[in-house]
């Protein structure tokens, strides 16, 4: 209950759904990749299946960022076997790693309708880490593919998005590059600025609700789980 998904639930209309994009953005280094594994392990926990997408990055890291994060939760909150947690989080997970230069939507696509047809494999959550949204030669184009995909396999997305490193929030909920360009694609957008020991977790777009931008999410930095009060 103290993931980021479960805050983000409370925070917003019921969280992302299907059929629309969501993205977490951030400076590098500040936790993009830590939210998403949480947004998975979310869903994983609720028997969902999940399909994680690496640009840039090996099966063998992104395993890593799996394990090391549910190693957390396990020490934190005590559970039980979590040897039989990592195995039953497996069954429902797919990793799939591409290089910067090989990937397109049209070639996801592909491999999604693959695993489909010969695995049984449908995911109804995919993540989508390490795309490069600063270098787009046809931005909309491109998240209009992402788009229709979601709609058309019934999923939601997750995606990361970096920022600069010296992006930050004027208070008056503007949404940063990259993303500032394509906003109308999300339905969600969420933004992570590193304040001190801590990490806001900051709505900025929820589908076409208003935004209290006076609640932020505060976040441990090392574990990305709620803090206490």
């Amino acid at each position: 209950m103290k993931s980021p998904i479960r805050i983000l639930q409370k925070a917003t209309q019921g969280g992302l759904d299907k059929g629309n994009l969501g993205v977490f953005m951030a400076r590098p280094g500040v936790g993009k990749t830590a939210c998403l594994v949480h947004v998975a392990l979310d869903c994983l926990f609720k028997k969902q299946k999940v399909a994680h997408i690496g640009i840039g990055e090996s099966v063998e890291k992104i395993q890593l960022w799996y394990s090391e994060i549910l190693s957390d939760l396990c020490k934190t909150f005590d559970m039980k076997d979590p040897k039989k947690l990592h195995e039953e989080i497996e069954q429902n997970r797919l990793i799939l790693s591409y290089a910067p230069a090989a990937f397109t939507v049209k070639k996801l696509a592909q491999d999604l309708k693959e695993l489909a047809e010969q695995g049984g494999v449908a995911p109804e959550v995919l993540l989508i880490d390490g795309f490069d949204f600063r270098n787009l030669d046809s931005g909309w184009d491109t998240l209009a593919a992402f788009k229709y995909l979601a709609a058309e396999r019934r999923m939601e997305i997750w995606f990361s998005a970096q920022t600069e490193r010296d992006a930050n929030m004027d208070g008056h909920g503007a949404i940063p590059a990259p993303c500032r360009d394509v906003e109308n694609f999300f339905s969600v957008i969420l933004f992570l600025e590193p304040t001190g020991d801590t990490i806001h977790l900051k709505l900025l777009k929820d589908h076409d609700h208003p935004i209290n931008l006076k609640l932020p999410l505060k976040l441990n930095p090392n574990t990305l789980l709620l803090l206490d009060e």
